[in-house]
């Protein structure tokens, strides 16, 4: 028997607005977010603010009060691979780097019951425009494959009134089993296509290819969390296909200024740091500028 108190229905809804709240901003988030990452496979995304009597209900199985769940507000998002997971995990990552949020737990899922998924607890901090408190969302990332398991799991046996046998339950688990070889197949299957997609010009540039073609073009290996930010990056500013992309890193004008760059390197701290963000960086960092008059004048003085 817990020794929380249970709180009123409509103390419960005081309780849960700022998670609410923080849950409405984090869904508008994603729309941008999904907007700049092209080709992002999404099966689906759903929202839920959890319902009294389950809070109540959680509450006394973990004992603890229900304002300390971690789960009052959930999202859910459902990617076609796992070679897409790390992608929406950027989507978090990237905005605690800029404390527009901090992750409060990140998990991969594993359960012996056949449940696998990403789990992140994220907080969106308090500030005039949401809330005067902090608010808790729960990010849930699964493949279509893990989905497909858990679907089936709500329906046949998870939180269900009638009891299961051990041998369908053995038998089920070994579902999860081939549905996750499948899942990795699928991965697989998903890094290949990218490679046909990259030589195509007129597709979409999403991390996978922008990591190619800054292979391709400067022969620098960048990680997946750099690509994505690129990628939103130049989608946002005008840069939609590889083809958009390709042209940018070819740029003659930008190659004169990096040359300069490296040529100073000897003698000028300012340009020896410049040289060192590698060519990837400084085209989108400086090429995305070559035409601004503040540009020239920051080079002359380095």
């Amino acid at each position: 028997m817990t020794g929380n108190p249970i709180p009123s229905l409509a103390r419960y809804e005081v309780v849960v607005e700022p998670h609410r709240r923080a849950l409405k901003r984090l869904v508008l988030e994603w729309d941008f977010f999904v907007r700049d990452v092209s080709n992002l496979n999404v099966f689906s995304v759903s929202d839920r603010v959890k319902r009294y009597e389950r809070a109540v209900a959680k509450s006394a199985l973990l004992d603890i009060p229900i304002d300390m769940l971690d789960d009052l507000a959930g999202l859910r998002v459902v990617v076609g691979t796992l070679a897409e997971v790390p992608i929406v995990m950027r989507f978090l990552t990237r905005q605690e780097v800029s404390k527009d949020l901090k992750i409060i737990k990140s998990v991969k899922i594993e359960h012996e019951t056949g449940y696998r998924a990403t789990h992140v607890v994220v907080e969106k901090r308090s500030d005039y425009q949401a809330s005067a408190y902090p608010g808790r969302v729960e990010v849930q990332i699964h493949t279509i494959f893990q989905q497909a398991f858990n679907f089936l799991s709500r329906n046949w046996s998870y939180k269900q009134p009638w009891q299961v046998s051990p041998d369908w339950s053995d038998e089920f688990v070994e579902l999860s089993r081939l549905l996750t070889a499948i899942d990795h197949k699928a991965h697989a299957l998903h890094l290949r296509q990218a490679d046909f997609q990259v030589a195509t010009d007129e597709s979409a540039l999403t991390p996978y290819s922008y990591q190619a073609i800054v292979k391709s073009e400067f022969g620098e290996d960048i990680a997946v969390d750099d690509a994505v930010d690129a990628c939103r990056m130049y989608v946002d500013l005008g840069y939609p296909t590889n083809a958009h992309l390709r042209r940018h890193f070819r740029d003659p004008r930008i190659a004169d200024l990096y040359t300069l760059v490296e040529c100073r390197a000897a003698v000028s701290e300012t340009s020896a740091i410049l040289a060192k963000m590698g060519r990837s960086g400084f085209w989108s960092s400086f090429g995305i500028k070559i035409g601004s008059p503040d540009l020239k004048k920051f080079f002359q003085l380095c």
